[in-house]
């Protein structure tokens, strides 16, 4: 016989929607004296020109970061399942340097996995909505339609673009 299993609504924390996410309390800015930290610990690995997967927690040293990492970890595992970092500005660092903060910064919240079918363990996904607009229109359609991209990632195409 097949076995049903009554449907409960999530409650809870982690029961957000986007529209509940617009008070900015999921987020945390890392401010002057955290993001210099992050400044000098990508200066090291870049001086020991390790490759980015070599970067560990001992090579990327943040001290100052642990209350921090405990509530970025505690609000993912337990909170809403997601915290939205800033302060950092892209444009100050090269493609590669984001890599490497990003690595080095995730060697403090957890082991790394790898992100695809191929094993990659650091990659990027981004929408260029004129670009698919213009060149894969039905990519678009299929992410207004189900809420995924074509490529699988999930990206979202934005209601508005700002």
């Amino acid at each position: 016989p097949m076995t049903t299993t009554k449907r409960q609504p999530i409650g809870g924390r982690v029961a957000w929607h986007g529209k509940t996410l617009a008070t900015g309390d999921w987020t945390r800015n890392l401010g002057d004296d955290r993001i210099a930290t992050l400044d000098r610990a990508l200066a090291e690995v870049n001086r020991l020109k390790l490759p980015t997967l070599d970067i560990t927690r001992d090579n990327f040293p943040l001290p100052g970061f642990a209350p921090l990492i405990a509530y970025l970890q505690d609000e993912i595992e337990n909170g809403r399942g997601l915290v939205r970092v800033t302060g950092i500005s892209a444009e100050r660092y090269s493609i590669e340097d984001l890599r490497r903060l990003f690595w080095g910064f995730g060697t403090h919240m957890g082991v790394a996995v790898n992100q695809s079918a191929g094993g990659e363990m650091i990659g990027e996904v981004a929408l260029d909505l004129p670009f698919r607009l213009r060149h894969e229109p039905e990519a678009c359609t299929v992410a207004e339609e189900t809420g995924q991209s074509a490529d699988g990632h999930g990206a979202r195409v934005p209601d508005r673009v700002q």
